[in-house]
């Protein structure tokens, strides 16, 4: 809060910073079995990890007016978030013994090895405002706007909405329909807004390059029997 100003003044700054990490191990072994016409021959065991980090910046600034018969209340503020995750995944198959202190990743045939991994990041950053307007406690205006860019989308997006509302309750003419024991408060509102989302893919609106066995690999070397893997 920001001192030296009046009773009826006020401005509040704030500032919040947020850090959200997690991780995760997995250590799976699928032992080999034979039951019935159901059968896995070869032992499987893998290992998966994976880690991520949202960070999330909120900075605001709130200015508030109070007196008989009107309050204000004015804010205003940005809001950033980052987020990154990776994953790495490795295992084998074809394990000679089936023994806890022997089976590891390295322990497996050389051949069945496989491995896979990935990374994935997206940010968010807005801008918002918020006014609030209220006559004696009785008739009540909002307004907000927010402005957002996020990266899983090439454009942005503004989005106002409005509200009315009226305390019914305390009106005068209303009093004596307040003063029991079951009825305290009657409030009426409408309001209109909208809003948006960016609930696609991290990657969608991008053209990403892969491996293509059928459109992307090709016989470099010219003898017919082998090819070069490629990009498309």
């Amino acid at each position: 809060p920001i001192s030296n100003l009046s009773e009826k003044h006020a401005l509040n700054l704030k500032t919040n910073l947020g850090v959200d990490y997690s991780n995760f191990f997995n250590d799976i072994f699928a032992p080999s079995y034979e039951e019935g016409g159901f059968r896995r021959p070869d032992a499987v065991y893998s290992n998966v990890y994976g880690d991520g980090l949202t960070l999330t910046w909120i900075n605001t600034a709130e200015y508030t007016y109070k007196s008989n018969d009107h309050d204000i209340r004015v804010l205003g503020g940005m809001e950033a978030i980052t987020y990154q995750f990776r994953d790495l995944s490795a295992g084998r198959s074809g394990y000679i013994l089936e023994d806890d202190n022997y089976v590891q990743i390295g322990s497996g045939a050389d051949s069945t090895a496989t491995n896979d991994g990935g990374r994935i990041e997206w940010g968010l950053r807005s801008f918002f405002g918020r006014a609030d307007y209220s006559f004696k406690d009785r008739y009540l205006l909002g307004a907000t706007i927010r402005y957002d860019q996020t990266s899983r989308l090439t454009t942005s997006g503004t989005f106002p909405a409005f509200s009315f509302g009226w305390n019914i309750h305390n009106e005068n003419f209303a009093s004596s329909l307040f003063s029991g024991r079951f009825l305290h408060t009657l409030k009426a509102r409408v309001g209109w807004g909208q809003q948006g989302n960016q609930a696609i893919g991290t990657y969608d609106i991008y053209s990403t390059f892969g491996l293509d066995n059928n459109r992307a690999d090709y016989d470099l070397n010219g003898n017919n029997n082998s090819v070069i893997s490629g990009l498309i």
